[in-house]
């Protein structure tokens, strides 16, 4: 069970205990009814601010459902309702609105004070799922539409969550439910098994699905159905062929197939496992196990789905037969090129035979970030000429991705030089880069990309020793792109550049599942190493750092690891081949994760070293400066 968890579980057991002792003096107070917060996460809710709760009001209420408290906000709206519906003077029903309307609702059913229900409501949703465990997680689902199924999917995927993904996913009771075909059954149980080890594939695997990674919308054909007499099951099937959600990452709007989904009874379920189209690399499914063509006795197709153009199929089918048969590695320049000018023509004839203008940008979104991709790996030098002439041809049409367009040709065309570029040029290079980014946020200052080609002016000019003007940058950024990441973290930034002679507080959850605080380290030297596997200076440290640790441990000196891998898998892996000691605090999102952008950390390795007192003796230590200063700190 959570730690959040565990805490809304005795918030409620608490609200049952204030309503046996203040029920009748009507003593409970907003600070306290506020308190209260869901069983599961993804409920958007209201809540007051600090300042705004000691105006907020709770009322006693009774009616023929039960009696019970609502609290209001200060302009009256409803923000909660508690209710006791079996008289039994303990709170079984807990409620939250958002805009003076019920979204979401827990429920305890059977009367033990332990939510073993959960309902969204009205614009919050229609979900209803059942924790019959009473652990604080959803055992299976009452009520599940196939965009709502779609939406779990996707947060179990990029929390890394099997059991959650398994709540969504067919298994042997929905298939006998159903009366599927036995080879059908067969296959469609092969195609769900094992969705934990699955996710750990698709991860290892993906760029596009981080923890940072936003939902945007569920987008699918409407569903079909299969009759009864096409000897698949025993009944009608309501069936989705291809459905897909659009999704968001650092700006990048971006694929996530799910697939063929099938309705079973009131919920809808996955038939397979959702995977993300990636920007460089489109794996496109086409059709489902239950939505495959019939096929003649010799094997050849008789009957095609036609969901989507013959057109637009014949293009899908060669993507995947290109993407299939992609080359290796160390194929050749030649054969590499040739494979990225094919996908890339592909992808325009998509962009050519879409139906919708949102379908086009989607495409076209795919073939602007292949192309850049493969351009900045030398895959397909050729290909930043195409992205010059889209460029051109949206700056014409004055179009509203022009921007998107601009910005990656940017970046490709800024790898390309760095290549070509001689070492006595690079300042040259760099100068040229600065003054385009500039450029580009003076010219598209509303643009997503705005902000993060500011970031990179000012991530740049502290890589080059030039702090002040990267405040200034980092200040911009903060105040002008609210609500982004980038926002986010040049507020960390500016705090990690003004941490010296400072206190600092920091903790965060453990690889071995402890939670580390540096408060427990006051009156001990502290290192708190930012580091990832890939990060080849953070490796060569680390021989130095286990002698410092030997040397000066006994003596109240300690290492602290932040790792900032993307994979779980590669930190375990590389604090055993490399022999690391000390213990390592890690969150999801890598250089995006929340210890990193807490600091607007940019690139690691980076050292904060932490005095005794858990005051800031250096916030960008190098090697050396902590060889001096630890036994210096530990005589003082």
């Amino acid at each position: 069970m959570s730690s959040r968890t565990r805490q809304s579980l005795i918030c409620l057991g608490l609200l049952g205990l204030v309503w046996v002792s203040e029920a009748r003096a009507q003593g409970v107070t907003p600070e306290l009814a506020l308190k209260f917060k869901p069983i599961q996460k993804d409920v958007e809710y209201d809540t007051p601010t600090a300042a705004e709760i000691p105006n907020c009001k709770v009322e006693v209420i009774r009616g023929e459902s039960g009696s019970g408290w609502v609290v209001y906000g200060t302009a009256g709206e409803t923000l909660r309702r508690f209710m006791d519906t079996n008289g039994d003077n303990t709170v079984d029903q807990w409620s939250y609105y958002r805009a003076g309307i019920e979204v979401y609702r827990d429920n305890d059913t059977n009367f033990n004070s332990k939510v073993d229900s959960s309902r969204w409501l009205n614009t919050g949703g229609s979900r209803w799922g059942i924790d019959a465990n009473e652990d604080g997680r959803i055992d299976r689902w009452k009520l599940l539409s196939a965009e709502e199924a779609a939406r779990v999917a996707f947060h179990a995927l990029v929390t890394q969550d099997g059991a959650a993904l398994q709540t969504v996913l067919v298994d042997e009771n929905d298939l006998r439910e159903l009366g599927i075909e036995a080879e059908l059954a067969k296959r469609l149980k092969a195609s769900v098994s094992d969705p934990a080890a699955q996710i750990r594939k698709i991860l290892s695997d993906s760029k596009a699905l981080t923890a940072q990674t936003k939902w945007m919308r569920f987008d699918g054909a409407s569903p079909g159905l299969i009759p009864a007499d096409s000897g698949k099951a025993k009944g009608d099937l309501h069936v989705y062929e291809n459905a897909m959600a659009i999704i968001e990452n650092s700006g990048d709007i971006l694929l996530l197939q799910f697939g063929e989904m099938v309705r079973i009874g009131d919920v809808w379920k996955l038939t397979q496992i959702p995977r993300p189209v990636e920007a460089n690399s489109t794996q496109v499914q086409v059709g489902g196990i239950l939505l495959e063509p019939e096929t003649s006795s010799s094997g050849e197709v008789a009957i095609a789905p036609s969901s989507t153009s013959p057109e637009a199929r014949k293009l899908l089918d060669d993507l995947q037969k290109l993407d299939t048969n992609s080359p290796a590695l160390d194929a050749g320049a030649e054969a590499i090129g040739r494979y990225n000018k094919s996908r890339a023509d592909i992808l325009q004839e998509l962009v050519r035979v879409s139906k919708t203008d949102e379908e086009r940008e989607l495409w076209l979104r795919q073939m602007v970030d292949g192309l850049a991709a493969a351009v900045q790996t030398g895959g397909y030098p050729a290909g930043l000429a195409r992205l010059q002439t889209l460029e051109e041809t949206f700056a014409k049409a004055k179009s509203p991705l022009l921007p998107y367009v601009k910005h990656r040709r940017m970046t490709a065309e800024f790898s390309q030089r760095a290549v070509a570029t001689a070492p006595e040029k690079q300042e040259e290079l760099q100068k040229w880069w600065m003054e385009s980014l500039e450029a580009f946020v003076k010219d598209h200052p509303q643009s997503s990309e705005a902000a993060e080609a500011a970031f990179q002016i000012a991530s740049s000019q502290e890589i080059g020793g030039n702090v002040d003007e990267a405040k200034k940058w980092y200040q911009r950024i903060e105040t002008a792109w609210k609500d982004t990441l980038e926002s986010q973290k040049a507020a960390g930034a500016l705090r990690r550049l003004a941490l010296e002679g400072k206190s600092f507080d920091f903790s965060g959850p453990m690889l071995d599942g402890k939670t580390y605080n540096l408060a427990a380290s006051r009156g001990k030297v502290v290192l708190l190493v930012y580091w990832a596997s890939w990060c080849e200076p953070c490796l060569a440290d680390v021989p130095a750092l286990e002698t410092l640790l030997r040397q000066h441990g006994p003596a109240g000196f300690e290492i602290v690891g932040i790792n900032l891998d993307i994979r779980r898998e590669e930190a375990e892996q590389t604090v055993r081949t490399a022999k690391i000691s000390w213990p390592q605090v890690r969150e999801e999102g890598g250089l995006d994760s929340p210890p990193a952008v807490k600091l607007g950390v940019l690139l690691p390795p980076t050292m904060i070293l932490v005095d005794p007192k858990g005051q800031v003796v250096s916030a960008n230590a190098t090697l050396e400066v902590v060889k001096q200063k630890v036994p210096e700190l530990l005589k003082k």
